[in-house]
């Protein structure tokens, strides 16, 4: 017999999201105010530059342990915070990319470059969400 998740299950899961947007903005922030205006003699944006090089790396290598623990099932727990995190930041670097590209603030390059972010991102968004629209779907229907 499957077990049905509740909807408190299913607020957890909206309410890690909404904690990991908070978060990704307040180290955003942070970011901007350390950094900005840079100081270097390298450009006016380098310091920037490279904190989102480091940013995208670190997004996608936690993204990617995300996906491999929920692979192993070491992490049982679709809701939590780590893949909530992982898959926003993922998405906010895939996104902006796009935005970036568009306006024509970045070459081609960089966004091929974070195109993989997006896909984490939406790949492990899809493995929280799907399963609760799922079940939701089920649960009317009876």
């Amino acid at each position: 017999m499957k077990e049905k998740k509740s909807f408190a299950y299913n607020n957890r899961k909206f309410l890690n999201l909404c904690w990991a947007i908070a978060l990704l903005m307040i180290l955003i922030l942070i970011a901007f105010v350390l950094v900005y205006p840079s100081q270097s003699k390298l450009g006016r944006g380098f310091d920037i530059f490279v904190l989102l090089i480091f940013f995208k790396y670190a997004a996608i290598i936690l993204g990617v342990l995300c996906l491999i623990l929920r692979i192993a099932k070491v992490l049982r727990d679709n809701s939590n915070l780590l893949c909530a995190v992982s898959a926003i930041s993922n998405l906010f670097i895939g996104i902006s990319a796009i935005a970036f590209y568009f306006f024509g603030v970045v070459e081609k390059s960089w966004l091929i470059a974070c195109l993989p972010n997006l896909l984490v991102g939406v790949v492990i968004l899809a493995d929280m969400l799907l399963p609760a629209v799922r079940n939701n779907s089920n649960m009317q229907s009876e």
